[in-house]
């Protein structure tokens, strides 16, 4: 064991001056998923390619609003049955916020391309052009600024519990 610690400590020395100064600090957060803002994806569509994902940072005085804004919109694409779905999950701990992250699952690139009517269209008519607006413009002053990327599936690196 005595050789171990030896080579441990040289590892960690050899680290601490070729690669530490070179690299960000890793940051770990805690993200809780969030159901009632959520719309779940129906399981026959099988595994996922792609997903779509955005992280918004919000104005602390803006994440109600923001919520309130989401159930609103999740409820009009639920009576809509309007076809995308996303997974939404808040930080709780760990990394800047107040923020949340919505993960969009894409099948095929086909996916990426606006479903017809668009979802402002659907809010549009489910609320009227102005309330509508209001609401758009309510959630997106909440904003302070997002990211966006895409993401590949990886089922060679993933866990999947064995079906029962």
């Amino acid at each position: 064991m005595a050789a171990l610690d030896v080579n441990v400590a040289a590892h960690d020395a050899d680290m601490a001056a070729t690669i530490v100064p070179h690299v960000e600090p890793p940051t770990r957060s805690f993200w809780r998923y969030r159901p009632e803002l959520s719309r779940a994806t129906p399981a026959d569509r099988g595994a996922p390619v792609y997903f779509s994902a955005s992280t918004l940072y919000f104005k602390p005085e803006g994440v109600s609003q923001f919520e309130e804004g989401l159930k609103r919109t999740r409820a009009i694409s639920e009576k809509a049955q309007f076809p995308r779905t996303s997974s939404w999950f808040q930080l709780v701990n760990g990394g800047e916020g107040p923020a949340f992250y919505m993960s969009q699952p894409r099948w095929t690139w086909d996916d990426f391309e606006a479903p017809t009517p668009s979802f402002a269209s659907v809010v549009d008519e489910a609320l009227g052009k102005s309330l509508a607006d209001d609401l758009r413009q309510s959630m997106s002053s909440a904003v302070r600024y997002s990211v966006s990327e895409l993401t590949k599936a990886r089922p060679d690196l993933s866990y999947e519990p064995a079906k029962k």
